[in-house]
């Protein structure tokens, strides 16, 4: 099977400045870090971040490169899973383990609509979000979200135990 190559240009230009904040904040990016990666100012990451100006496709395609290299160096725990279009290469999201809220399926499980968590750097508070996608051109997420799921379940049990067990009744 021939992998296709990814696209980010189908992440609508208008749009860019919502994914630059929302991504930066999933790695733990700063706009300091943002504008080392980019070769820019932090004011140009502010600028771009806050759509006073609109993200270059030079920017823009440097930006995914450096989210798609910092990804390889992840476990699999922590690697993020990137949510395609129907054309299988477009991203329309990517969703980590710590973004992860929780996800529902509808249409005989051929739509799934994933909440996401995320910190507005310009606000300064944490907002969600929700993606609706087709599952049936991003296999494996599903099974992705419930290992998060199910690994965070036994670290809240883990928890719990320790908690009555600590107790010298």
């Amino acid at each position: 099977m021939k992998t296709k190559p990814i696209s980010v240009i189908g992440i609508k230009k208008q749009e860019r400045h919502l994914f630059l904040s929302k991504w930066s904040s999933l790695f733990n990016w700063d706009n300091e870090h943002v504008s080392k990666l980019l070769g820019i100012t932090v004011r140009h990451v502010l600028n771009y971040e806050r759509n006073t100006v609109p993200i270059p496709d030079s920017k823009w395609k440097l930006f995914i490169h450096e989210i798609l290299f910092h990804v390889n160096e992840l476990d699999m725990l922590k690697k993020p899973v990137f949510i395609f279009d129907t054309d299988e290469k477009t991203i329309i999201d990517i969703v980590t383990n710590y973004s992860f809220v929780s996800y529902s399926l509808f249409d005989n499980d051929n739509i799934c609509i994933v909440e996401t968590l995320m910190f507005d750097k310009i606000k300064k508070q944490s907002i969600t979000s929700c993606t609706v996608f087709k599952t049936k051109f991003n296999k494996n997420t599903i099974d992705v979200f419930d290992l998060w799921l199910k690994n965070r379940l036994e670290k809240h049990q883990e928890i719990f135990h320790n908690f009555l067990y600590s107790k010298n009744v």
